[in-house]
């Protein structure tokens, strides 16, 4: 039968990913007197990037979290389209 028709075993680690966690722009450290103020658009972008940042996770909760994610979506479109 040959390799065709056999699954590759897992050795049970997990893929490395290298992530890059530097934001798209140069920001200053925390307490140097230079951060942006949170209401301005450098520090809700700032905002966005931590909270928005790369997590591990396994793709059952990646697929979970893009079901829930769609879910909320429709649920506000459905209440646009019938309001």
């Amino acid at each position: 039968m040959g390799s065709q028709g056999r699954r590759k075993e897992s050795d049970g680690e997990e893929p490395h990913v290298v992530t890059d966690t530097t934001p798209p722009v140069m920001w200053p450290d925390e307490g140097s007197g230079f951060e942006a103020d949170p209401f301005s658009p450098a520090g809700m972008s700032q905002q966005v990037w931590r909270a928005t940042g790369y997590r591990a996770r396994s793709p059952v909760v990646r697929r979970i979290v893009q079901v829930v994610a769609l879910l909320i979506a429709l649920a506000f479109i459905a209440a646009q389209v019938t309001h």
